[in-house]
């Protein structure tokens, strides 16, 4: 008969052994990826090779200047075009790679599930008289996780689906769908589950609009999307501006984009002609309100069209959370700043009456909206 020791180091040793075959497995794919992507550099460097002395000697066979202009203007559409696909079969190998890493680890994580489940099982059958209830306990426990993550990636997954069948519903008025709106659809977890990216690929189809609030240069990702929405009047982008101090930013947001980086998102994305704007928020009375015409500055060189900003708000939970993080960032200004808090919310920490929640009232409200105005 073993132990419980013995059964549990046969666990963990079977753990680790699946660890270390998701590893090589994953490995095995990311190399397969970078085949691909070796592959196509060299396929795209022998077709421009060619094609660039291809069109040279029919630049220098031209016979006068009009002739060579043509010429030149009639090489630059192909090469265009070329590069265009080259983006797209390179997004392609990235998406296909990505899908094969996550399709691997998901494979992997019903193993270790499994294992888990066999082993407590086995452990339950030699378990003394008394202990079944504990036991059964942490089988549901392990159970409702594996369903909670099995019943997460099935919604992930079905997110474009069923905006697609809603959008295509009987009666669907068609209104501007926000993404954002509660939490940044541009996280990082956005890398490997794309579903902002089939989303706007959904509304694309269905040339239906949206805007967009977010701090994650991910976007950028999603740029010929955006572009084509934009050129139908389909789309409007907020980049939320915190801080442009970066020791704040990593303290307060610290997963999120760099403020030099969602600066270049404004930039660019007004450079392919997608209407973006900025948004000031959270803006926290002696934390980062003091930034707040430097912020705007900032935004309007980079290319914004519009801007705004927002009170910080604390509901339910997260009051006692950012108190804590006063608390621990700013010990000496921690007091001050939640009475100013408190003067915008009428005594308390959160007001959630539509129209004072994101602006607040009082004098240190007025103030704030009045160096907006200016």
């Amino acid at each position: 008969m073993t132990t419980y020791t013995e059964q549990f180091s046969a666990a963990a040793k079977a753990n680790a052994e699946a660890q270390i075959a998701l590893f090589n497995q994953l490995a095995s794919k990311t190399f397969e990826g970078v085949e691909k992507l070796v592959d196509l550099n060299l396929k795209a460097a022998k077709s421009s090779l060619e094609e660039t002395q291809a069109a040279a000697q029919k630049l220098f066979s031209a016979k006068d200047p009009q002739e060579f202009f043509t010429l030149t203007s009639s090489h630059a559409q192909p090469t265009l075009e070329k590069s265009v696909a080259y983006s797209r079969h390179l997004s392609g190998i990235f998406s296909s790679t990505q899908a094969e890493l996550t399709k691997a680890a998901e494979a992997q994580i019903a193993e270790v599930n499994r294992k888990v489940v066999a082993m407590i099982d086995e452990v339950a059958k030699n378990a003394p008289a008394g202990s079944e209830q504990a036991i059964s306990m942490f089988k549901s426990a392990i159970g409702n996780m594996s369903a909670g993550y099995e019943q997460f990636t099935k919604n992930a997954k079905q997110a474009a689906e069923v905006l697609e069948e809603e959008l295509s519903r009987k009666g669907y008025v068609c209104a501007p769908i926000n993404l954002g709106a509660n939490t940044d659809p541009y996280q990082p977890i956005e890398r490997q589950q794309r579903l902002t990216l089939q989303i706007l690929e959904v509304l694309l189809r269905f040339r239906h609009p949206v805007t967009i609030v977010t701090k994650g240069s991910l976007i950028l990702r999603d740029l010929d999307l955006l572009a084509e929405l934009a050129r139908q009047n389909l789309v409007a982008v907020m980049i939320s501006l915190t801080t442009l101090d970066d020791e704040l930013k990593r303290i307060l947001e610290p997963r999120a984009a760099a403020p030099s980086a969602r600066l270049r998102a404004i930039r660019v994305l007004r450079e392919q002609g997608i209407p973006v704007g900025v948004l000031c928020s959270p803006m926290i009375p002696m934390i980062n309100d003091r930034e707040l015409e430097a912020l705007l500055e900032a935004a309007h060189d980079a290319g914004a069209q519009s801007a705004s900003y927002m009170m910080l708000r604390l509901p339910r939970e997260v009051g006692p959370l950012f108190e804590e993080w006063l608390a621990a960032h700013y010990p000496q200004r921690a007091n001050h700043v939640m009475s100013l808090i408190r003067q915008l919310r009428g005594g308390e920490i959160y007001d959630s009456r539509f129209g004072h929640r994101f602006r607040g009232e009082g004098p240190f409200a007025d103030l704030l909206a009045k160096r907006f105005e200016v």
